[in-house]
This record gives structure tokens, C-alpha cells and sequence, in this order.
């Protein structure tokens, strides 16, 4: 019985198909990166890259560039010095120039190299970031820090450098490593050995009963001045009691007599112009130079200025009736 022979057509087709597919799961999965050109470049680290791993993502200012594509460890073997070149594949398609002649976008940097130095001397650094809290990735992150130190180490001219600071947390890692924590904790037993000496002595322990005494003093001092203040205040409220019925008294008392004194007023204004009738009628009775008409003349002026000085008095009386209790004062009228 004779074997049937293979089909060289049917071979070739299924071949054919394979390629094809591997092309295109290539391009697919790769996302065309077999046909992209993209520029090496090279940052050195000094501390763990823990958490960075192939393919990490690399960010300019949070805009995905590119990925790293190899980590590698050289060791300095004078010095046991150990650097970490993490080689990062950048896409230069990721930058746009402006602008061309005619103000338009130019899709790639003409000289990489050139530009890369010029974004350095302006400050371009790279530093591992978080990428994720909870996996605990990295990435590379680039920025510009001017003023930073431009640090550069490697001595391969296949790949263009970008200096490196360190992270926020190795910066702080360094800080703490660089404080003093045995002269710190030295210091700090000092202190409390002089407090404990300090609370042993005999000085503070008198200080305290002192100060104990001084508080119970003032405590009962205070107790003392409530209480005489309290005896003050009923004192005064009495003293104001009194003063209103005082004033409230010499209220019904001045009003009758400021009757009185009116009524005085009046009749000592009668009695002058009974004065000065009786005066007129006198010199048309006795003659101009009798005895009794000088005499009796002078009676009555003494009794008109009498009467004169009582009208003044009860005038006074009458706008000012609180003199009789407490004295005329000096800036008051004339009585």
C-alpha cells in the first residue's frame, strides 16, 4: 500500500499564513514599536531602583515619552562604588517643534543630541517616582530643577546621559542619615539627668511648700476681700437708701418754704411802696427843713434799703432754696 504524497501547495500556504500571523500579532501586541525609531538614553542611580522593572513607563511632566529598556549594575572595583545605568527608549514623535517657515508644528526635533544638551544646561534631570502606591512600581520621571548639580558618570558615547537627583524619598533618607542621633540622644540624657538632679534638691522641695503656703494666703486672702467687699456694697446701698429719703425730706421741706420765702418777697414789696407814698405824703405835711421831716426821711431810707435787701434776699431764696440747708457758695449770686 502506497504512503499519499504531501501537497507542496498546501505546505507553502500554511507557512505563508503563520508569517502572517506572527506579523501581525507583532504588530498588534507591539503596538508597531518594531517599526518605530526611538532614541537610547541613559540615567545612572545610586540608590535601590526597587520597584522599577522593564518596560516602566518614563514621563516628561506627566506625558508619557517612552519606557525603560534594560537595567543594568556596574561596580567600581577600586572603590566597590555601585552605579545603576537604566537604559530608557524615548519616542521622539512624542515632541513637536515650533514652527517651521510657514508656522507650522515640525513633527521631530532635527538634532536630538543638540536639543538634549540645551534642555540640560536649562535644568533637564531624571528621578525615580511612585507610580503606583499599592504595587509599589516606579517610573522615571523627567523635569527641569535649574540650579541642580549636573552629575554625569557614564563613559559610553552610544548613549546620550541625563543626569539624576535623587527622589524625594532618598533625599529624605539622606537627611536623616546625615542627623546626628547618637549626639541627639546623648544631649537629650543629659537634660534629663540635670532635671532629675534639678527635682531632687532641697531648694525646689522648699520652693514648693513656699509656694503651697503662698497659694493658701492668697485663697484666704481673697475669702477676706469677698467678704468686706460684700459688707461694702450693703454699706453703700444703705448710704444711697438714706441719701434718697434725705433728698426726698429736704424736698418736702424746701417746697412750703419756698412758699414762705415768696410770700415775703411780696409783702417786702408792699412795704416799699408803702415806704415811698408815706415819704411823698411827709413832704407835702412838714417843711423841707424841719427836724422831723430829715429824721423821719432817714427812718425810711433805713427801712427802704431794709426792705430793698430782704426783696434781694428772697429773690436768691426763691432760684437757689438748698443755701439755707448747705451755705451759699462762693461762685453763687449775691444773696
Amino acid at each position: 500500500m502506497m504512503s499519499n504524497k504531501a501537497n507542496p501547495t498546501v505546505i507553502g500556504a500554511f507557512v505563508l499564513g503563520a508569517i502572517g500571523l506572527v506579523i501581525v500579532g507583532l504588530v498588534i501586541f507591539g503596538s508597531g514599536k518594531l517599526f518605530k525609531k526611538t532614541e537610547v538614553h541613559v540615567l545612572y542611580f545610586k540608590g535601590s531602583v526597587k520597584g522599577l522593572t522593564l518596560g516602566s513607563p518614563v514621563s516628561f511632566r506627566g506625558v508619557p515619552i517612552g519606557q525603560v529598556s534594560a537595567i543594568r549594575m556596574i561596580i567600581n572595583s577600586e572603590t566597590l562604588d555601585i552605579d545603576i545605568p537604566v537604559l530608557v527608549d524615548i519616542d521622539p514623535t512624542r515632541f513637536q517643534v515650533c514652527c517651521d517657515e510657514q508656522g507650522q508644528l515640525i513633527n521631530r526635533v532635527k538634532d536630538p543630541d543638540k536639543t538634549v544638551n540645551n534642555l540640560i544646561k536649562k535644568g533637564l534631570r531624571g528621578k525615580l517616582a511612585v507610580q503606583s502606591l499599592v504595587t509599589g512600581q516606579l517610573m522615571v520621571d523627567l523635569d527641569f530643577y535649574p540650579g541642580t548639580p549636573v552629575n554625569l558618570v557614564s563613559t559610553d558615547s552610544r548613549y546620550h546621559e541625563i543626569p539624576t537627583i535623587p527622589s524625594q524619598m532618598q533625599a529624605f533618607l539622606e537627611k536623616l542619615q546625615n542627623i546626628p542621633i547618637d549626639k541627639i540622644a546623648q544631649k537629650v540624657s543629659d537634660v534629663l539627668d540635670s532635671i532629675d538632679d534639678f527635682v531632687r534638691t532641697p531648694e525646689l522641695k522648699g520652693s514648693v511648700v513656699a509656694l503651697d503656703q503662698a497659694l493658701k494666703d492668697v485663697q484666704h486672702l481673697t475669702k477676706n476681700l469677698d467678704e468686706r467687699i460684700g459688707k461694702l456694697f450693703g454699706n453703700a446701698n444703705a448710704t444711697m437708701s438714706d441719701a434718697r429719703k434725705f433728698i426726698n425730706n429736704l424736698d418736702d421741706e424746701v417746697k412750703p418754704l419756698s412758699s414762705e420765702i415768696h410770700q415775703i418777697g411780696t409783702v417786702a414789696q408792699d412795704t416799699l411802696q408803702q415806704a415811698d407814698k408815706v415819704m411823698v405824703d411827709l413832704q407835702g405835711l412838714v417843711g423841707e427843713n424841719s427836724d422831723v421831716r430829715i429824721e423821719a426821711l432817714q427812718m425810711l431810707r433805713e427801712i427802704t434799703d431794709a426792705m430793698r435787701s430782704i426783696k434781694v434776699l428772697v429773690q436768691y431764696l426763691e432760684t437757689h432754696p438748698e443755701s439755707l440747708l448747705r451755705g451759699k457758695s462762693e461762685s453763687g449770686g449775691q444773696p
